[in-house]
This record gives C-alpha cells, structure tokens and sequence, in this order.
C-alpha cells in the first residue's frame, strides 16, 4: 500500500514537472519564431500627396489616434475602423520648415517656420466619463467594451456602465521670435519643472536657446 502511493506521488510530481515543461516551451518557442504584423485598419492622410506624416499617436486605450502632417495639418481618427473623425490646419495655414515633438503632460510641439519664430503647443487626450442621459442617442446603444465615433470623439461603454468620451485637444502658444528674424532650419526642446527650453538653429548656423 506505502509503496503504491509512493508510485502514484512520484508519478504525478513527474507529471506535474512534465507539464510546466511543456508551458514553457509553449510560452518561449515562439520567440525565436519569426515576427508578424496584421493591418487592424488604415488611415487616409487626407490625400496628402508628397506631403509627408511628421508624427503619430495612439490613446492608452488604443481606441483613439492622431497624426499631423508637415504642413501642419491635424487629422484624428478612430482606431480599427479608420474613420477619419476630425481634420484641422493647425497653424492657420503657416508651414513649417521644422518640428520638434516632446513627451510631458502630453505630447509638448515645437513648430519653427521661415519667419525665425518658433510657436510652442501641446496635444493631449481629453477623456471623460459620462452617464447614458449625457451621450447622444446614437450611442446609447453600445455593449459593454463597444467603441462607436461620433463628431469628434469615440465612446466606449466600460464594463462599469460608463461612456468613456476621448477627445483630441490641441493649443498653442503665441509664436516667439528667434535671434533677429533669420530663418529657422531645425528646432527642439526639452520639458523641465521651469517649463519648455527649446533651441533653434538658424540657417547661417547660429544657434539660439530660449525658453
């Protein structure tokens, strides 16, 4: 009897060390696999021609998305549809000649233009929590986990019985001018406790540093 149930012990400790072996190599095989990537949805950058995408963001949730082109078009978009929700001229129709993109509170922009000005921004994810009587009709009728675009925000019912709004919102700065006028062809900055520090370079390589 003794000897029996240590057979049986011994067996189901070898079984049980067995199936942690095979959950590991379950887990590490496919590492040294080759890589893959599947389109969830795509996105038309407005018909932008030669026009080139300068940067891109996603939401926490993976629900929302940006991108600004180099002429300082702003597009918003709903992510695994890719409908096109919002397209806005930043800038009034100013053109860069240089961007400057920086994570804080948010994602802190930098555009320099021909002028010597350079016109500090930031573009952050606005997101709120709603009751039904507070979202429009149209999207009451979403299930828990359900995403749905309206105007220029997408709703999601959380399991908590919510809507989650998320909205895109973007300001700016008045433009401040660098050096004597001379046109700018690079820009960048740092986020410090004493606010944004960015340095410009002119096209006759004189650098300029303000904050």
């Amino acid at each position: 009897m003794v000897s029996r149930q240590i057979t049986l012990g011994g067996g189901g400790t070898i079984l049980a060390v067995s199936l942690v072996c095979v959950f590991l190599g379950w887990v590490v095989i496919p590492l040294f696999l080759p890589g893959s990537m599947q389109a969830a949805s795509e996105v038309d950058a407005a018909a932008s021609g030669s026009l080139q995408v300068v940067r891109v963001g996603v939401d926490e949730y993976r629900n929302l998305g940006w991108l600004i082109r180099e002429d300082g078009r702003l597009t918003t978009y709903q992510i695994g549809t890719g409908q096109v929700l919002q397209q806005t001229e930043l800038l009034g129709g100013r053109r860069p000649v240089a961007w400057s993109f920086s994570s804080g509170e948010g994602i802190e922009l930098a555009p320099a233009f021909a002028d010597g000005t350079v016109q500090l921004g930031r573009l952050a994810f606005v997101t709120s929590f709603l009751e039904r009587p507070e979202v429009p009709e149209s999207v009451r009728s979403l299930g828990a986990g359900e995403v749905r675009a309206f105007g220029d925000a997408v709703f999601e019912l959380t399991p908590e019985g919510q809507y989650r709004r998320q909205q895109v919102l973007v300001r700016f700065e008045e433009p401040v001018a660098v050096g004597e006028g001379e046109p700018l062809a690079l820009v960048d900055q740092a986020i410090s406790s004493r606010g944004s520090i960015f340095a410009a370079l002119g096209n006759s390589g004189e650098l300029h540093v303000a904050q």
